[in-house]
């Protein structure tokens, strides 16, 4: 569609472009006639000198639209450098020259349906630019389109730039077909992709040069430079390298077994066989011996760094900060990631070839131990424990020969430490004397400390049948989540088990199916130190130690948080929530809510009975700051099946949803409390009266009833005794009753949960 002809010839458009955007010569080339063209330096150029370049332009006169090109990252545009402005959802606000520039670009724009649109946009997430559209609709007045491309969605594209053009270049990709992301790192983003014209699978590591120092950009080049140095079995094959915009792409070798540390955290209470290690080992000396015999030093050997492929044959990688060593002189640069940094390295001395074999003795205790060598909460101490102290013995279970190589490897001087030649020639002679049956197994009995630290899961598979649920041994439980449809395990090393129905993905394994008998770790949360887990009904939520949000499985009600109803398998971040530090978060049947260090309460999903809090009953699929205007701050948060309560720093509950049988206990009672006024729901939270002055600390709810557990130790509970949960007869929904446990002074109520099918 010509929309030149369809606004008419007066009505032009304004295209400001940065030297500094994707495709600025191509974008300026293929502008359409009639669209005033605005071009600037991003090193040079202020704010006022960009408006006073469109001021000249324009010489007052209006324009339909307006389109905007500069470079971007995942956060936020670059617009100039001289006075360091960017646009991004918090400079709207807090930065007035960047609000008065904005503005001032929508004094240019005609009264009415005007619009203004961002192209060639790098921003990371949808919720990103929804986030800064909805800011800039509010202060402009118009229209806001932010896209991928030059095209843009509809076509806006067409609006300024010859099509047929502009979307030639969208092929420099052809012949790859994007699959996933596989990594992120301080250069980067790795992007698993198919090459179609070869049928195999590529990792292309991107990374944006734009925004680089020099220093920087050197570092990223860097691992193209080593990697094409280098051939060997071992070491990720390198493929190629080319530019796109400013982006650097390095094609190179994917290994479809992940890397060593989640392989490690995957065998977290399983030893690994001694023959197992020295294999793997052996690999990857083979390996360093490659690089060392060309002068290269890897600087940053750890265990996410060591790649495997599905037969655990090893592949080193990630060579960004590796060092060709072109002199006799040996390296300064401390480097690389501070839990396999060597002595030498940590007391600022020089260092060569021997930090990356204190390094690969690092890499060898892990997989012996299981744990890091030298572990510590602060920088300062970690230093002191690897220059002074020494590292805890390796099982007693392995041989002597494995425990003098770990020895060797991690001697505080360097000089005392063999040398990659050395254990290319040693380590399979260790291999030789070990019997392919000797596994460690039966050398590592379980003692009574091991059987105090277990933690064992019951459940019902029939009314009178008890039995254990198959999770690994020695396994230490910190919090069970249970749902109608499955069930998720925290351990104390931060791994998640979940087993169950997996219709909807809620187990966060990739993949759906009918029921899983038996708990798998979900593999995808070992890196990401998960701390609090819930169940829903067909979902699942975790949080981080770092306060974010993830979320699995069915997303018709709205419950995953991601802005849409669609379903997921595997854990995916609520990108809406990155802002702020999740600390405790609480799942009904279809909602969540989530508290934050900063006491602001959160809640999405199903609200048909106000269960969400917002003062009104409709689903929402993206996290809402609920409105809270009392002066007491919220100490904990409890959802249930259509409800959720709040307890307050002064013991005070404030519910809302779904009140049936008053399982909230917001009926009120009449002038002389002899009757009481059904309440059917209330979308705002609203205090529990009968509860005032109990101190309650923890309370739940079932369908129809609810309880509470007071700081003194008591039970209280109300609602329905349709069936006798209350655990005294003849009592009324509207009064609670005091459950006395007899043997206990003080109880626990952990939670009220209905009744869960266990076999499919």
């Amino acid at each position: 569609m010509n929309y030149n002809l369809y606004y008419g010839v007066k009505s032009n458009r304004l295209l400001i472009v940065s030297n500094r955007a994707p495709e600025f010569t191509n974008a300026v080339k293929n502008t359409l006639p009639g669209v005033f063209v605005v071009r600037y330096n991003y090193d040079t150029s202020s704010l006022d000198d960009i408006i006073s370049k469109v001021d000249d332009k324009m010489q007052h006169r209006k324009v339909k639209s307006i389109a905007i090109l500069v470079h971007s990252d995942e956060t936020q545009f670059y617009i100039c450098s001289a006075d360091d402005k960017v646009l991004n959802g918090d400079s709207i606000i807090d930065d007035p020259d960047i609000n008065y520039f904005i503005k001032s670009l929508s004094d240019y724009c005609q009264f009415g349906s005007s619009r203004l649109d961002f192209f060639n946009s790098r921003l990371a997430s949808s919720c990103v630019k929804y986030q800064l559209c909805v800011a800039l609709r509010h202060l402009t007045q118009c229209d806001v389109g932010i896209w991928d491309d030059l095209t843009g969605e509809e076509y806006y594209g067409e609006l300024y730039f010859n099509s047929t053009d502009t979307r030639s270049t969208k092929t420099a990709l052809d012949g790859y077909q994007r699959i996933r992301t596989v990594g992120k790192g301080a250069f980067g983003v790795a992007t698993l992709y198919r090459n179609t014209n070869k049928n195999n699978l590529v990792v292309i590591k991107q990374i944006n040069m734009l925004d680089m120092t020099a220093q920087e950009r050197q570092l990223a080049l860097n691992e193209a430079k080593v990697l094409s140095l280098l051939s060997h079995p071992n070491i990720i094959s390198y493929y190629g390298s080319f530019e796109i915009d400013g982006v650097l792409m390095i094609e190179m070798e994917y290994a479809d077994g992940g890397t060593l540390a989640e392989y490690l955290i995957g065998h977290k209470t399983t030893l690994l066989p001694e023959r197992q290690i020295l294999e793997m080992f052996l690999q990857m000396s083979k390996a360093i011996q490659c690089i060392h015999q060309r002068n290269i030093l890897h600087r940053d050997l750890k265990t996410t760094n060591v790649f495997l492929t599905r037969d655990r044959k090893v592949k080193l990688g990630d060579f960004g900060i590796s060092k060709i060593m072109t002199t006799k002189l040996q390296a300064l640069t401390v480097v690389g990631t501070p839990y396999y940094i060597s002595p030498e390295m940590c007391e600022g001395k020089q260092y060569d070839k021997k930090s990356d074999i204190w390094a690969l003795g690092c890499i060898l205790y892990e997989m012996t131990s299981l744990q890091r060598t030298f572990d510590a909460s602060n920088l300062p101490a970690l230093i002191h424990f690897i220059t002074k102290e020494n590292f805890a013995p390796i099982p007693l279970s392995y041989s002597s020969n494995l425990k003098r190589l770990v020895n060797d490897l991690l001697q505080k001087n360097p000089l005392r430490r063999p040398d990659a030649d050395y254990l290319v020639e040693v380590v399979p002679d260790f291999i030789e004397f070990i019997a392919d049956s000797d596994l460690i197994e039966d050398a590592f009995e379980p003692n009574s400390t091991d059987l105090q630290n277990r933690s064992v899961v019951y459940q019902f598979s029939s009314p009178t049948n008890l039995e254990p649920v198959h999770l690994p041994f020695r396994v230490q439980i910190l919090q069970l989540a249970v749902s109608q449809t499955h069930f998720i395990a925290l351990t104390s090393d931060y791994s998640v088990f979940t087993w169950g129905e997996d219709k909807h993905g809620q187990l966060g394994h990739g993949e759906e199916a009918p029921w899983k008998n038996d708990p798998q770790c979900a593999v995808a949360l070992l890196d990401k130190h998960i701390t609090q887990v819930g169940a829903g009904q067909n979902f699942s939520v975790f949080v981080s130690s770092t306060g974010l949000v993830l979320t699995t499985g069915d997303g018709k009600y709205g419950a995953l948080g991601h802005r849409d109803w669609n379903s997921v398998n595997r854990p995916k971040l609520i990108e809406f929530l990155l802002k702020v530090d999740v600390v405790k978060i609480s799942c009904g049947n279809h909602h969540v809510v989530a508290l934050t260090n900063e006491g602001q309460l959160y809640a999405w999903g199903r609200g048909n009975y106000g269960q969400l809090g917002l003062g009104n009953l409709q689903d929402c699929c993206f996290p809402i700051l609920v409105n809270w205007h009392l002066d007491e701050n919220i100490s904990s948060i409890q959802c249930g099946p259509d409800c959720t309560a709040i307890i307050t720093e002064h013991q005070n509950v404030y519910a809302c949803g779904l009140n049936k049988c008053n399982k909230l206990g917001l009926n009120r009672p009449s002038l002389f409390k002899l009757k009481f006024k059904e309440v059917p729901f209330e979308s705002l939270f609203t205090k529990v009266k009968f509860l005032e002055g109990l101190k309650v600390t923890n309370i739940c709810f079932g369908e129809c009833h609810g309880a509470a557990i007071t700081s003194e130790g008591h039970v209280v509970i109300w609602g329905s005794n349709i069936y006798s949960q209350r655990g005294k007869p003849h009592v009324s929904q509207n009064k609670p009753n005091l459950l006395r446990l007899p043997g206990y002074s003080k109880a626990q109520v952990y939670q009220l949960l209905p009744v869960v099918p266990l076999i499919p």
